[in-house]
C-alpha cells in the first residue's frame, strides 16, 4: 500500500535527522574548565530568576546559588505578582546577600518579567534559570569560563528532571530528555531549534536586540523565540557540553503533565524559523502515521507487522541519541525504561499536539 511507503519514507527522513544529530552530539568535545579559568566576565555576570508563587521551590534554588564555586556579580529575582510568600522569602535572601536585587514586576507574564529584570542589571552576560531548579555547584563558573573562551551570543546548557523515583517520573524524564537532547544536538550541528530557559545564557547586547521580538501574543516561549530571533540574525549560538546539569522537578499528576505540555506546544503556531516548523511537522507526521498503522493493524492482522516495524525503527533511531545524552548527564538508569516510553510516545504526541492547537491550558 502507498501509505506503507509514505510511513517508511517519513520514518527514514526522521531517522536521518536524529542519527545525524546523535553523531554531532557524540563528537562534540566535553567542555572541561580549570579552577584557574573561574573568573567573571569583565563587565559582570548576572543570574536572573523569574518567580510567581514559588515559595516551595525558592529555598532549594537559593541554597544551590549559595553553594556556587564562583558567585555571580548580581542575582536578580523578578517577582511576577506572587500571591504567596515569595516576596517575603526574596527579601530574607536579600537581607543575607547584598548582591541580590528584587524587581517587583509592573507588567504581566514571564517575558515582561525578564525584560524588567534584565533592565535592572548592567551585567555583560546574563544567565537565566527557573525558580523550581537547582544549580550544580560549578554552574556559574562553567558558564563564565565558556563565555570567556568562546564569546557566544546565546549559550544553551543541559537540563534534566529530578527526582526520578516512580515510573511516571522516569517516563517524564525520558520525554523531557528527548526534547533537551534534540535541542542541544541540533545546536552542535549548527541548526539550533530548541532550548530551555532553565539553563540559558546570553549577552545583554543580544537580548536588547531581541527583546521586542519575543511574540508577546504567546504567553509561553521566551526562550524559543529569543533563540529564533538570534538565529535569524546569524548570531553565535552554542551548546556547552559538560556534566554540569541544571535539575528541575517533574510534575505530580497526569493532568499537570498534559497542561504543561499543552503550554509548551501552544507556541509552535507562532514559530518563525523554518527548520523548527519542519521538525515539528516531521515529528507530528511520524506519530500520526505510526498510530494509523497501529489502528489499521487491528482491522487487518496480517498487516500488523508494519506497525511493529515502525515502532522498532523509531526506537533504533532514537536510542543512540538518548543513551548518549543520558550518559553524560548521569541519567544512565533511565536507559532501560526507554523502550517503555517508546511504546506510548506516538500516542502522547498526538494528544499533546491536539491539545496545544485546539485546547487551552492553565497558567500559574
Amino acid at each position: 500500500m502507498i501509505i506503507d511507503y509514505i510511513t517508511l519514507g517519513t520514518l527514514g527522513t526522521y531517522g536521518c535527522f536524529v542519527l545525524g544529530a546523535w553523531y554531532n552530539l557524540k563528537h562534540k568535545k566535553m567542555f572541561v574548565s580549570k579552577p584557574s579559568d573561574y573568573h567573571l566576565p569583565e563587565n559582570g555576570l548576572a543570574l536572573v530568576v523569574c518567580c510567581k508563587n514559588e515559595e516551595n521551590n525558592l529555598p532549594l534554588l537559593y541554597q544551590s546559588i549559595k553553594n556556587q564555586t564562583l558567585k555571580p556579580s548580581e542575582i536578580v529575582f523578578a517577582n511576577d505578582h506572587s500571591s504567596d510568600n515569595t516576596e517575603i522569602l526574596l527579601r530574607s535572601f536579600a537581607a543575607e546577600n547584598p548582591n541580590i536585587k528584587i524587581v517587583n514586576v509592573q507588567g504581566h507574564g514571564k517575558k515582561q518579567a525578564l525584560r524588567e529584570a534584565i533592565e535592572a542589571t548592567d551585567a555583560e552576560f546574563i544567565a537565566c534559570t527557573d525558580a523550581d531548579c537547582q544549580l550544580p555547584y560549578t554552574h556559574i563558573a562553567e558558564l563564565a569560563s565558556f563565555y570567556n573562551a568562546e564569546h557566544p551570543d546565546l549559550l544553551i546548557g543541559n537540563v534534566a528532571l529530578y527526582p526520578t523515583q516512580s515510573l511516571f517520573q522516569k517516563l517524564q524524564a525520558i520525554e523531557f530528555g528527548s526534547l533537551v537532547a534534540s535541542g542541544v544536538a541540533a545546536a552542535c550541528a549548527g541548526s539550533p531549534f530548541l532550548c530551555n530557559g532553565a539553563n540559558l545564557a546570553f549577552t545583554k547586547k543580544a537580548w536588547n536586540e531581541a527583546k521586542n521580538d519575543l511574540q508577546d501574543s504567546q504567553r509561553s516561549g521566551d526562550d524559543i523565540f529569543l533563540l529564533q530571533y538570534l538565529k535569524m540574525q546569524h548570531k553565535r549560538i552554542m551548546y556547552i557540553k559538560s556534566e554540569s546539569t541544571v535539575k528541575t522537578s517533574p510534575v505530580n499528576t497526569m493532568k499537570e503533565f498534559f497542561n504543561q505540555r499543552k503550554r509548551w506546544g501552544s507556541k509552535t503556531t507562532a514559530y518563525t524559523d523554518r527548520f523548527s516548523v519542519f521538525m515539528a511537522i516531521l515529528v507530528f507526521a511520524v506519530s500520526v502515521l505510526m498510530v494509523g498503522q497501529f489502528i489499521f493493524g487491528f482491522f487487518r492482522p496480517s498487516h500488523f507487522w508494519i506497525a511493529i516495524l515502525c515502532w522498532l525503527l523509531k526506537f533504533i533511531f532514537d536510542a543512540p541519541l538518548l543513551f548518549s545524552f543520558f550518559k553524560f548527564t548521569r541519567q544512565d538508569h533511565l536507559n532501560r525504561f526507554v523502550p517503555i516510553a517508546a511504546l506510548f510516545y506516538p500516542f502522547y504526541i498526538l494528544i499533546a499536539a491536539t491539545g496545544a492547537i485546539f485546547g487551552s491550558y492553565k497558567w500559574k
